[in-house]
């Protein structure tokens, strides 16, 4: 089970194109680049609880995606099934399974 920082990251794999350019920058440098509020508001030119709101309302909005979409969930789904594919030596429904999830 990915944990809250993983599972942001994971949701921003999947929605991020759908939030606005300034969502997108910033929740990068808090997600994937790992800068601080203050160092992320400094860099804007905005407070660091503009900063703090715009990353939870962000994140709301991709978690409100993932209720509505599920992307993420039929994902892990997919790589369950795949782990079990491989494990009981079924590779060439494993592959197919692969070939099908881009993996």
């Amino acid at each position: 089970m990915p944990n809250d920082k993983e599972k942001a990251n994971l949701l921003f794999d999947y929605y991020g194109v759908l939030l606005t350019e300034h969502q997108r920058d910033i929740l990068i440098d808090y997600l994937q680049e790992d800068l601080s509020l203050n160092e992320i508001a400094e860099n804007y030119s905005i407070s660091k609880s503009a900063v703090s709101d715009l990353i939870r309302r962000s994140l709301d909005t991709l978690k409100d995606y993932d209720s509505k979409l599920k992307l993420l969930s039929k994902d892990q789904k997919l790589n369950i099934l795949l782990s079990e594919l491989e494990d009981n030596n079924l590779m060439i429904y494993a592959a197919k399974l692969k070939e099908i999830i881009g993996g």
